[in-house]
């Protein structure tokens, strides 16, 4: 099943506002990695789907991300299905004032349904790294 970027794109957004409900819990720094195809990746988006909300992150040049909760760095401890996407990079003054371009997915969606998606994490009160994350175009 193909999702729009836009949909996923909103649904990111939503749960990065809506995250962990700010049920006070403890939120632990939570850094990692992304490759796809065996390279780091820039601009991959990942949602950690846990039991109490979705935290976000999204990988630099050298793939590198941490994880944000409500907007504060890290994520309760628990365990999480894994979403992706990597959307094609904005290029500024192509759309109308207002207009949000329509990027595809360059992983052509195979990581952004959650019952799809076969990527897990666990967090613990002492995980500081998760394990590399590795995805495919193939």
């Amino acid at each position: 099943m193909r999702v729009s970027p836009k949909v996923w794109l909103g649904a990111m957004l939503l749960a990065a506002t809506l995250g962990c409900g700010g049920s006070g819990e403890t939120l632990i720094p939570v850094s990692g990695s992304v490759a796809v195809d065996g390279q780091p990746a820039e601009g991959v988006v990942l949602l950690f789907h846990g039991g109490n909300g979705v935290s976000t992150a999204t990988s630099d040049a050298s793939g590198s991300f941490s994880t944000v909760t409500n907007g504060e760095s890290g994520m309760p401890a628990g365990s999480y299905k894994v979403t992706a996407s990597w959307p094609e990079p904005v290029k500024f003054g192509s759309g109308g004032m207002g207009e949000t371009p329509d990027t595809p997915d360059r992983l052509g969606g195979a990581f952004m349904v959650l019952g799809q998606s076969k990527i897990s994490v666990e967090v613990s009160d002492s995980t500081t790294k998760l394990p590399p994350i590795e995805l495919s175009t193939k």
